[in-house]
C-alpha cells in the first residue's frame, strides 16, 4: 500500500531532526524467539526438541511474549493422549507411562505451581499429572536422561505435593457442592466428579494429613524447602479449618506465619484471628459453670436447644440474690423470643426435629411465661415484705 511504512521501521517521531537515515541505519528491533513447530508425539521421540521448546518458552516468558504452545497446554496435550490410552484399556503400559512422565517433566521443569495446575486442568487430569510426578520422582536415576538429571525432586517431596493436592481438592469439594449449586442435578454431578478423581483418597484423607505432619516434623533426612514448608503448612491449616479442626489449624497457620514475609501475611492473619475466636468460644463453653454468668448459660442452652436447661436456669434465678438476679426486661425479651420461635415453627410446620417441633416449642413457651409470672409474683411479694418491714420500723421509731 503506498505510503505505508516498511516492516521494522520505527514510528514517526514528533520532532524531526532533519537528518536522513536509510533503512539500514534504523535501530535494531528485537524479535522474540519463536518455537519450532512440533507435534506432541515428536517430543516423545526427540527429547532434545522438547528441551528446545521449553527453552523458548522461558525466553518468551522473560520477554513477556507468548506465541508458542504454553507449558500448561503441552501438559494437557500429553495427559489427553494418556487418557485416550487408558480408555482403550491399556492402563500402565509403556506408552501410558511415557506420556505421564513427559507431562510431569514439563510441569517440573517449568515449575508450574499447584494453583496454576488446578485452574488450567480438569480434575481428572490433575490427578493424572500428580500421579505422573510421583512416578517421575520414584524412577531410578539410571532411567533419567541428560535433560532430566537437573530435576532434584525427591520421592518424599513428590508425595507431599500429591498429598497437598488431595487435601486442597477435599477443601474445594466442601466449598463447592449442593450449597453452591442452582439445581440438585448440578450438585450431584460435581460430587460425582470429585469422587471419580479422588477415588480411594477420599476415605484416607485423615491418614494423608498425618503423613504430611510426619514429614514436616522430621529433621534433616526429609527436609522441605522454606517455600514448600510454608505452602504445606498453609494447605494443611486450610484442611483442618474446613473440617472444624480449629486447634490444629491454628497450629499450622502459626507455623506458616513464621515462614512468610510480613507483606504477604494478610490471609494468614485473617485465619489466625478466626481460629482464635472459635477457640476462645470453645474454652468458654468448656469452662466450669461457676465461671459463667446466668445470661451466658441461658444463651448457650438456647443455642443448643436445651429447653429444659433454660427453664431450670430461670427457676434458679428466682431465688438468687438481688445483685445476681436477671432483670425483668431480659426475661421479657426471652419470652418474646420464644413466641417468635413458636410462630416460626407453626408457619413452617417443622416436625422432623423434635427439639423445634410446634408441640415442643409451645410447651417451652408456656413454661417461660409461667416462670416469668412466678418471678413477677415473687418480686411483688418481696416488695410487699420490704414495704411492711419499712413501715413497721418507722412505727417502732415513733413509739
Amino acid at each position: 500500500m503506498p505510503g505505508s511504512p516498511r516492516p521494522g521501521t520505527p514510528a514517526p517521531q514528533d520532532e524531526v531532526d532533519g537528518v536522513y537515515r536509510s533503512l539500514f541505519q534504523q535501530p535494531v528491533v528485537e524479535i522474540p524467539p519463536t518455537a519450532p513447530s512440533y507435534a506432541w508425539f515428536e517430543f516423545l521421540l526427540q527429547p532434545e526438541a522438547l528441551q528446545k521448546h521449553l527453552t523458548t518458552l522461558r525466553q518468551q516468558k522473560k520477554a513477556d511474549v507468548h506465541s508458542a504452545t504454553s507449558a500448561i497446554e503441552l501438559v494437557r496435550e500429553f495427559l489427553d493422549q494418556a487418557q485416550l490410552v487408558a480408555d482403550e484399556g491399556n492402563v500402565r503400559n509403556k506408552r501410558y507411562s511415557a506420556l505421564l512422565l513427559v507431562a510431569a517433566q514439563v510441569a517440573l521443569q517449568m515449575q508450574l505451581p499447584l494453583s496454576v495446575i488446578e485452574e488450567a486442568l480438569p480434575l481428572h487430569f490433575q490427578r493424572l499429572l500428580l500421579d505422573g510426578i510421583v512416578d517421575f520422582a520414584e524412577q531410578p536415576s539410571s532411567r533419567r536422561s541428560e535433560f532430566t538429571n537437573a530435576i532434584t525432586l525427591q520421592p518424599y517431596e513428590a508425595h507431599v505435593l500429591h498429598n497437598r493436592w488431595t487435601l486442597r481438592t477435599l477443601v474445594n469439594q466442601s466449598q463447592n457442592g449442593y450449597l453452591t449449586c442452582s439445581t440438585r442435578g448440578e450438585g450431584e454431578e460435581i460430587s460425582s466428579t470429585y469422587q471419580m478423581a479422588l477415588g480411594d483418597l477420599m476415605a484416607n484423607h485423615l491418614q494423608i494429613a498425618q503423613n504430611i505432619q510426619t514429614i514436616l516434623m522430621k529433621d534433616e533426612k526429609q527436609k522441605l524447602s522454606v517455600l514448600a514448608q510454608l505452602e504445606t503448612y498453609y494447605d494443611l491449616g486450610m484442611y483442618f479449618f474446613s473440617f472444624n479442626g480449629f486447634e490444629k489449624a491454628y497450629s499450622c497457620f502459626s507455623r506458616a506465619s513464621e515462614l512468610v514475609d510480613d507483606a504477604e501475611n494478610a490471609n494468614l492473619e485473617g485465619y489466625l484471628a478466626a481460629c482464635e475466636a472459635v477457640l476462645e468460644m470453645q474454652s468458654v463453653s468448656e469452662s466450669p459453670s461457676v465461671l459463667k454468668t446466668p445470661k451466658l448459660q441461658i444463651a448457650m442452652a438456647w443455642e443448643g436447644r436445651e429447653w429444659d436447661k433454660v427453664v431450670e436456669l430461670l427457676e434458679n434465678d428466682i431465688v438468687a440474690s438481688d445483685l445476681d438476679r436477671l432483670p425483668l426486661s431480659y426475661r421479657a425479651a426471652l419470652e418474646q423470643q420464644a413466641l417468635r420461635l413458636l410462630r416460626s415453627s407453626s408457619n413452617n410446620s417443622v416436625e422432623y426435629d423434635p427439639q423445634i417441633s410446634t408441640h415442643t416449642i409451645r410447651f417451652f413457651y408456656k413454661r417461660i411465661v409461667m416462670e416469668n409470672a412466678t418471678c413477677v409474683c415473687v418480686c411483688i411479694r418481696l416488695l410487699q415484705d420490704e414495704i411492711f418491714h419499712t413501715t413497721w420500723l418507722c412505727m417502732l421509731k415513733r413509739a
